[in-house]
């Protein structure tokens, strides 16, 4: 069992290591929407170390502190949807009362928030390769609230770097579809996860495929130094 609960720390770790690394290597000059991402990705790093040190935490048999780590993880996980709100709004809404949908994100997670400390975070089963804890229920309701607008945003924004020309003037055609798939892939994978829709090997599978995403993001940062036109 430590050898899985061991892989399953270290992938949560190297998406977390991604995810800070696509924030480090961001340009010095961004759109401001550029810059809700690389924030989204950067919050991510921090989900992700809570995630790793609650996975370790839980096979030292302190569930107790791994129910605390939990705590620190969705907090972010909240918080990073804000940041993604203000991403797609930018780019799919073509910025349109894209400072409202932050506000109204921000909201929804002064709720998540409330939810999340006035019920408790359960643990689940333990497995040879993870360990999960879950959030109440009226949080996972707020957070399916919140992620589904985002994932549908991300699917019409890769539509849109595809198809649409005139994405491709903002920062590179590059960068916008390297961050939808980065997003959409995230999507796929992380949210079966936070729900507790999968346990066990599917657990770290998922993982996998959300490292997976963060190395998307990575490139999709990197895309940006050449860029030649940058709108701030």
């Amino acid at each position: 069992m430590f050898i899985g609960i061991l892989f399953s720390v270290i992938v949560s770790a190297s998406v977390s290591m991604f995810s800070f690394l696509t924030f480090a290597v961001r340009p010095r000059e961004l759109t401001s929407g550029q810059r809700a991402f690389v924030i989204f990705w950067f919050l991510m790093g921090f989900v992700w170390l809570a995630t790793a040190v609650a996975d370790f935490l839980s096979y030292a048999d302190r569930r107790d502190l791994s129910l605390k780590a939990t705590y620190v993880l969705q907090i972010f996980v909240g918080a990073s949807l804000i940041a993604a709100a203000y991403f797609l709004a930018t780019y799919v809404l073509n910025a349109w009362r894209r400072k409202e949908i932050a506000w109204a994100y921000g909201i929804a997670y002064c709720f998540f928030l409330i939810t999340l400390f006035t019920f408790e975070v359960r643990p689940r089963g333990e497995s040879f390769f993870s360990t999960q804890n879950i959030s109440p229920d009226t949080t996972l309701f707020i957070f399916i609230g919140m992620f589904i607008p985002l994932w549908v945003g991300s699917l019409i924004l890769l539509v849109r770097a595809i198809r649409d020309q005139k994405i491709s003037i903002e920062g590179g055609r590059t960068f916008y579809i390297f961050s939808a798939l980065s997003l959409l892939i995230l999507g796929i994978a992380g949210a079966p996860d936070e729900i507790g829709f999968v346990a066990g090997w599917a657990v770290t599978a998922s993982r996998l495929a959300s490292m997976v995403a963060a190395i998307t993001a990575y490139a999709a940062t990197l895309s940006l130094h050449d860029s030649k036109e940058l709108i701030v």
